[in-house]
């Protein structure tokens, strides 16, 4: 069983970052070069499941890596960015909808904006999705998270460095994370990858003092399996 978090490929805000300009638009695509990156992945393992954040670089990014293998992908609106800059504003439902026709985009927002980012909501999103990270290892034996920078910076139980597009890192899911206080999320103050990573409770919801932590033992967790699409 292993865990695989993934920050997408390049794309052109990545490339307007690197020339010192600003991307004024919202939803950006891959980039020439993101997308020959994305196609020269050459995964050393077969994914069973794939959760992305439904922004076109993203979803780009998974179709290019898996070229015809096709694991159950979800989309999961919680993987979207953490930062609220022009260039982190999705489509719409319909417009994803007409453009990846085999994808289901019923979780996403109709009309691709979402609730504005703090250091709390994403905390609780990073939350969110180790809740049902820790649902799907039960049913799934290598699952790979395609993402965001910044979002990565809160799921990464030792986030260091920044991801470089395109990179991957891996866990057997033995992972304890400790998401302490707000100003330590993201610090990577744990030292361990050897406890199972099977549930999660929240401690305290307090906005200043928001705390999770990944424990053995499952009694609050779905028992179906997801469906595949």
């Amino acid at each position: 069983m292993a865990l695989h978090f993934m920050r997408h490929a390049e794309a052109l805000h990545n490339v307007e970052e690197g020339e010192n300009r600003i991307y004024e638009h919202n939803d950006p695509p891959l980039s020439d070069r993101g997308r020959q990156e994305a196609s020269l992945v050459g995964l050393s393992f077969t994914p069973d499941l794939v959760l992305v954040s439904p922004m076109i670089r993203a979803l780009d990014t998974v179709l290019l890596m898996l070229d015809h293998s096709r694991p159950t992908i979800i989309i999961d609106p919680e993987l979207r960015p953490a930062h609220d800059h022009a260039y982190n504003q999705g489509s719409s439902r319909s417009i994803l909808a007409s453009k990846y026709t085999d994808f289901d985009f019923s979780e996403c927002s109709p009309s691709g904006r979402y609730e504005p980012c703090t250091e709390a909501e994403t905390c609780r999103r990073a939350i969110k999705v180790l809740d049902r990270l820790s649902h799907y290892l039960q049913y799934y034996s290598n699952i790979v998270v395609v993402t965001h920078r910044g979002l990565l910076r809160y799921l990464d139980p030792f986030p260091t460095k920044v991801f470089r597009n395109c990179e991957i890192r891996s866990y057997t899911p033995s992972i304890r994370y400790e998401l302490a206080d707000l100003g330590n999320i993201g610090g990577g103050t744990n030292d361990t990858r050897s406890v199972d990573l099977v549930e999660l409770y929240v401690d305290n919801t307090r906005d200043d003092d928001l705390q999770a932590k990944i424990l053995m033992g499952s009694n609050s967790l779905p028992t179906q399996k997801p469906s595949s699409y």
